[in-house]
């Protein structure tokens, strides 16, 4: 399963990204990221999962840089659940839709979870070693996602 989970994360973050077609929903989206950030900061955890399950939990067929703010929410809303709200069933559910979808920081997260067992996660060196191969081989590909987020988000000023 984690094999087919590489090929596709391979295949998926290798397309040449060519740019957003429709930039009213990768603005919605970066809005609501950066709206939960802001919340986060502020440590109003309530309202950063709401803005930040408003991209994790879309289901709409979405552009390049709207995905990629979804994955960063689905991330975001991982480490906030497992972290400081101690929500392990949250957290490891919104960390494993970002690490499937590529995001290399879920994978480093889920790969200390399971080797330490902490935050309730069982300990598991299998699964932390999954988790070690795939970050490594997503890293380089999402700086280059990262990369083009920053060149795109300066051309809407």
């Amino acid at each position: 399963m984690r094999t087919i989970n590489l090929i596709l994360l391979f295949i998926f973050f290798s397309a040449t990204i060519t740019g957003c077609q429709d930039k009213v929903l990768a603005n919605s989206f970066s809005q609501n990221y950066l709206k939960g950030a802001n919340a986060f900061n502020t440590k109003n955890y309530q309202d950063a999962i709401k803005y930040w399950k408003i991209d994790a939990d879309s289901q709409k067929n979405l552009d390049e840089i709207a995905e990629f703010y979804k994955i960063s929410s689905q991330f975001s809303l991982g480490t906030l659940y497992m972290y400081h709200l101690h929500d392990t069933l949250n957290g490891l559910k919104y960390l494993n839709y970002a690490a499937e979808n590529g995001h290399p920081s879920a994978m480093k997260n889920l790969q200390v979870l399971y080797r330490d067992g902490s935050y309730g996660v069982p300990k598991n060196k299998n699964i932390s070693w999954d988790y070690f191969f795939m970050r490594k081989d997503a890293k380089d590909i999402w700086t280059q996602k990262g990369q083009h987020i920053l060149e795109w988000a300066k051309q809407q000023k």
